[in-house]
């Protein structure tokens, strides 16, 4: 009996290297095991964020008053914003914004000074909407400072208010973000590498040799998957490792918790790729396939726009998408410290695509075999 299993094992063990050899020493897998990961991580760790670095504006100043002025300057002793023109002419002002030279543009008008002193001061601001999402970002940040510099007079019953963001106090558009790329990694991973298992020997000509081993259709099908879990799982912790250690993202989670997600949705992933793969005949029509059903879960996952936004029978749609869930339970990790048991009823889109893809897999997998 424990011989037998010790030959199991030993066969399994076989195949699980020669998969990792052949991955490793295969040109177009080293590039998807190395330029996915580093590109991803400059992306959207640098590009994909809502926060702004820089702000240029424009100024038109129609009061030239010493309280215009003073108004002036809470943007001008700001590092963050620009000042590229204080123009007298309002139509020169106007042509800023219009050119995009100006992100957003200060109206002053005349007579400012007087209402200023009444209680009344009104500031304009005029804001490049071509690009809603930096215009509205632009034009809070403008009304914060000012308001920060002139805060309103209090209610008559005497309330002040106060807000305050938890868990990301800076309102930083990374945080939200690269967290979830620890899962999205390891789903493009996991998905592309197992979907290439059959077709990429279909086209070296090694399949037809490796159905002469003696081992068996799931033996083959377990060797097959367990490299992608491992190359995933590799993947997601580099990501994490530039989270924490590159980008600063404070962790509040054990890192234990997260191995077991990223293992676990790994292995929920696996199955469906190794399907692809039996049913597409290049590797071509793998990537294919792989990245028509990537875009689509990756974009309904919540990883970059809150599922609460979309409109609500997508919502519905995204129940069943199975890194929504995932994500939603790595980030209450991540940033509220949850354990592995407050995590565990989002595991089940996990298991309801592992169950459902699993058999189909193998079914696929043993034609091919047999």
């Amino acid at each position: 009996m424990w011989e037998k299993w010790l030959i199991y094992i030993r066969r399994l063990k076989a195949l699980v290297i020669k998969e990792l050899i052949v991955l490793l020493k295969d040109p177009g897998s080293r590039k998807i095991l190395i330029v996915p990961v580093v590109a991803q991580a400059v992306l959207f760790g640098y590009g994909a964020t809502y926060n702004l670095e820089h702000i240029p504006w424009a100024l038109y100043d129609g009061d030239r008053t010493p309280e215009s002025q003073e108004v002036v300057r809470v943007l001008t002793h700001n590092p963050l914003y620009g000042l590229i023109a204080d123009d007298d002419d309002f139509s020169a002002f106007q042509q800023r914004i219009d050119n995009g030279e100006a992100l957003i543009g200060v109206v002053i008008n005349p007579g400012f000074a007087q209402k200023f002193n009444q209680g009344r001061g009104e500031v304009m601001i005029v804001a490049d909407g071509r690009n809603i999402t930096t215009a509205n970002v632009a034009t809070n940040y403008t009304v914060s400072a000012l308001l920060d510099a002139y805060p309103p007079t209090p209610t008559p019953a005497g309330i002040k208010m106060v807000s305050r963001l938890r868990y990301n106090e800076n309102n930083i558009t990374r945080w939200y973000i690269m967290p979830g790329m620890i899962l999205a990694i390891s789903m493009i991973q996991v998905l592309i590498l197992s979907s290439l298992t059959v077709s990429r020997e279909r086209e070296d000509g090694s399949f037809d040799m490796m159905l002469m081993t003696p081992t068996t259709a799931v033996e083959i099908f377990i060797g097959k998957a367990i490299p992608p879990i491992l190359v995933g799982i590799v993947q997601a912790f580099i990501i994490f490792a530039v989270c924490l250690f590159w980008f600063k993202i404070p962790l509040q989670g054990s890192t234990f918790s997260i191995l077991v997600l990223v293992s676990l949705f790994s292995l929920s992933c696996v199955s469906l790729g190794i399907a692809i793969s039996t049913m597409t005949r290049s590797i071509l029509e793998s990537l294919v396939v792989s990245f028509i059903l990537l875009v689509p879960t990756i974009v309904l996952s919540g990883l970059m726009t809150p599922i609460e936004s979309m409109p609500h029978w997508m919502q519905e749609v995204t129940i069943f998408n199975p890194i929504r869930y995932p994500i939603e339970a790595l980030r209450l990790v991540y940033f509220e410290g949850a354990t592995l048991m407050d995590i565990v009823p989002y595991f089940w889109p996990m298991g309801l695509l592992f169950v459902l893809t699993t058999p189909l897999a193998i079914y696929l997998f043993r034609r091919q075999v047999n």
